[in-house]
C-alpha cells in the first residue's frame, strides 16, 4: 500500500529535478511582456524583481 505524499518536501536541500517536476509540474519563464498582460488593468504600482 502507498500513502500519499507529504504536503512538503521533507529536507531544505535543492530537489532532484525529477522530483522537483513532480512537486511542482513542467513550467516555463515569465518574459515581461507576458508579465504586463497579466498585469493589464491591475489599478496599483507593480514591479519585476
Amino acid at each position: 500500500m502507498t500513502t500519499p505524499p507529504t504536503p512538503q518536501p521533507r529536507s531544505a536541500q535543492p530537489l532532484p529535478l525529477d522530483e522537483l517536476f513532480r512537486w511542482y509540474g513542467d513550467w516555463e519563464p515569465l518574459t515581461p511582456a507576458t508579465i504586463a498582460d497579466f498585469m493589464a488593468g491591475f489599478d496599483r504600482t507593480w514591479w519585476i524583481i
